[in-house]
């Protein structure tokens, strides 16, 4: 099927983007992973400070009239990136997805101070109150050391299904085949759905998806994660028994936050379930750093650029 013109220039971005990954040092970008009493999970996608975000396209297929790009994210030294960049993507089996950008500073007695609504009809409103339940559960899993660090490269599963919504105002399914590329998308959106550009990449076990229509800059965020298709019948109902477990790492101990954010000027030792992971990272920072020949081309592929948190340098 021939692709149109705005197709053509995304891969050729997407190819410039993966040769400048690969000219320039770049580390897995570090995933934090938890899960509330009540089965809420929650998945937390890092940007330290000193490092940018790159991404690079890794295939790219049309399936079900949609413009499927699968990518893989990484962080790359950058000296103008004065602040750390932190997300909050919360998925449960009652209202689904939910997402949220970290702030405040880090501290002993919470990990983030609070957490700013990215979507749906709290978006761009005030933060989080501490009191908030999102708040505390959050910082709970990080204090009590319930987090996991995500250090495997995960691929979608053979055969895999993939479920996510959010409310009443969207379900997705997405299936791959036995060679783990993608199949089958599925869209149920209760108002009227014109996006027609699917970018996604993993995030532990589960896919951190961006719907986007071409010319458009509106985009929605998804979170689909795995279920049993023995179990899963394609509705919501069905995916509380289905979902299948994404909270897999090396646990990870919160007095080593401030170092994978990079907001200490002199690392200390970490501990050696982690040290290999983050010391990739450091190392990292260090090094000189190397311009994307292109950051408009990296946006393309990328999330929704958002600005990073007001971390003042005077908390390092």
């Amino acid at each position: 099927m021939p692709h149109s013109s705005s197709v053509v220039r995304f891969r050729a971005a997407s190819i410039l983007v993966l040769q400048a990954g690969i000219m320039g040092q770049r580390q897995q970008q570090p995933v934090l992973l938890g899960k509330s009493p009540m089965g809420t999970r929650y998945y937390f996608e890092l940007v330290p400070k000193e490092m940018s975000l790159a991404v690079s396209n890794m295939d790219d297929r049309e399936v079900d009239g949609f413009h499927c790009y699968y990518t893989k994210s990484y962080v790359k030294a950058s000296k103008k990136s004065k602040k750390y960049d932190a997300r909050l993507y919360t998925v449960d089996d009652t209202i689904g997805y939910k997402d949220f950008k970290a702030s405040g500073k880090i501290a002993d007695e919470t990990c983030f101070e609070t957490f700013t609504p990215l979507s749906g009809v709290d978006k761009g409103l005030q933060p989080l109150f501490p009191a908030h339940p999102i708040v505390i559960t959050a910082n709970r899993l990080c204090t009590e050391n319930e987090l996991l660090l995500s250090e495997a490269e995960e691929e979608p599963a053979p055969n895999g299904v993939y479920y996510g919504f959010i409310g009443d105002e969207l379900e997705a399914t997405i299936k791959f085949d036995e060679e783990s590329q993608i199949q089958h998308v599925e869209v149920d959106a209760r108002q009227g759905w014109r996006h027609n550009v699917l970018t996604f990449k993993m995030i532990g076990k589960a896919i951190n998806c961006v719907f986007t229509k071409e010319g458009s800059s509106e985009e929605v965020g998804l979170i689909v994660e795995p279920v049993d298709p023995n179990t899963f019948n394609g509705t919501r109902e069905s995916f509380a028994l289905a979902r299948l477990n994404t909270i897999v790492g090396q646990t990870f101990d919160r007095s080593d936050l401030r170092d994978l954010l990079g907001l200490t000027k002199k690392f200390k030792a970490v501990a050696s379930r982690v040290r290999k992971g983050i010391r990739g990272i450091r190392e990292l920072r260090l090094m000189p750093s190397r311009r994307s020949r292109d950051e408009l081309r990296i946006r393309l592929l990328t999330e929704a650029d958002t600005e990073a948190d007001d971390y003042s340098d005077r908390h390092d």
